[in-house]
């Protein structure tokens, strides 16, 4: 409100008058009658800025003194604009919660980056902390056991939340809580109920919240994913999205669950199929099931169907315990069949060679998830990635187990109403 006020010498609002001088610098504006704000004085404001605390105060006492023909009161106003969109000019600062496994992606990228800092770390693992601090230079006194202990003891802005999956609620809902931003691994979370019901609390606190599920932003899913939007080969009919791998590693995060592979892979599985074709899911069936040899406790593959919004209809197979690996990604159009083969978009038409089709060029997809994150923190639009729109991806996963266990096609609007 302040910022709206006139600033009487030329008769136009405070924040115009500042920002236009300041972009100006030094140089004398002769539509503002003369009024300039010397270099020192901007830099002086950039370093004021950065501190939203008691020291504003005091520096505006100083420049009452300093300042030739400008009004106290307006640089009081100034201060607390730059205050108010200081975002526009800092970096995000990031509590790292989990830094070892997938947390060392986040740590290693920000270390080379300007618009996102890493201020702590939180971890109960000694080498992953120390190899943290190692990559990023952070010193130990800013690592920490708890994220209350970080919270409470830095600055911060955002979690970066890389936690085993059954922690993921309570860690965001803490995180979110105190007023910050959140950027989690997949999967969001273990059921819709707590998915929805964290989204819900980063509303009433004003804050973001993003899943990390980057598996669909590589540069031949994000083509295939354009061409199927735009029908530039006619309009996507079906498709058949298998993804048969062993773990050599074992069993994971989701050893107890009865449907293993569904909240494992399948979040990114099914995340990826509803990219591609660019619909919400109207209906769906599946059967999760459980080889004999497998050391899961249940739903280690799983074949389904899903039903689009327009018409296309997908089918589904996976599992993480076969003998031999294997999969295929294909969507059948007007004109022919594209598919995804060794990183390569194939259109196949009748009676003609295979044609390779060129990729769209673009980031890696862990700098694009950061690149839209801290552009939406930053005032821009919301992304495909965001806990809302993630809400969809964890409707289907849990659709499916509802449909394994009662035999049944559940229809996604009567389901989780998302």
């Amino acid at each position: 409100d302040m910022a709206n006020l006139v600033y009487p010498p030329v008769g136009k609002p405070v924040a115009e008058v500042f920002l236009a001088v300041w972009r100006e610098g030094d140089v004398e504006i002769d539509e503002f009658n003369g009024f300039d704000f010397h270099i020192c004085l901007r830099e002086k404001l950039m370093c004021i800025a950065h501190d939203m605390t008691h020291s504003i105060r005091c520096q505006v006492q100083q420049e009452k003194e300093n300042v030739h023909g400008v009004k106290s009161w307006f640089i009081l106003v100034a201060i607390l604009s730059i205050n108010n969109s200081r975002r526009r000019y800092m970096a995000v600062q990031c509590i790292h919660l989990g830094v070892g496994g997938r947390g060392k992606w986040p740590v290693a990228m920000f270390a080379e980056r300007d618009d996102v800092e890493s201020v702590a770390f939180v971890d109960v693992d000694e080498g992953n902390m120390n190899a943290a601090m190692e990559v990023s230079g952070l010193p130990e006194s800013r690592c920490f056991r708890t994220l209350e202990q970080a919270m409470n003891n830095v600055e911060s802005d955002c979690v970066i939340v890389i936690t085993p999956p059954d922690s993921h609620v309570e860690m965001i809902l803490e995180a979110v809580r105190a007023g910050k931003h959140v950027l989690v691994e997949k999967p969001f979370t273990k059921t819709l109920a707590s998915a929805k019901y964290v989204v819900e609390e980063a509303g009433r606190m004003g804050v973001k919240v993003g899943v990390s599920q980057n598996a669909k932003y590589n540069p031949a899913t994000m083509t295939l994913s354009r061409h199927l939007r735009e029908e530039t080969y006619g309009k996507a009919s079906f498709g058949l999205f298998t993804k048969i791998g062993w773990r050599s590693k074992g069993v994971h995060h989701s050893g107890h669950d009865d449907h293993s592979y569904l909240w494992e892979r399948g979040i990114h599985d099914l995340d990826t199929m509803r990219y591609i074709l660019g619909a919400l899911p109207v209906r769906m069936w599946a059967h999760s099931f459980n080889p004999p040899w497998s050391p899961y406790k249940g739903g280690a593959g799983v074949s389904g169907w899903v039903e689009f919004d327009g018409g296309a209809t997908a089918t589904y197979f996976a599992t993480f315990e076969p003998h031999k690996s294997g999969g295929e990604t294909r969507v059948d159009v007007d004109e022919g069949t594209l598919s995804l083969e060794g990183g390569n978009l194939v259109l196949t038409r009748r009676k003609a060679d295979p044609e390779i089709l060129p990729l769209d060029a673009g980031p890696t997809s862990t700098d694009l998830i950061v690149n839209q994150f801290v552009a939406w923190i930053n005032g821009g639009e919301e992304p495909e990635f965001s806990g809302r729109n993630n809400l969809v991806t964890v409707a289907m996963v849990e659709g499916m187990g509802i449909s394994s266990e009662s035999g049944r096609i559940v229809s996604l609007k009567e389901f989780v109403n998302v």
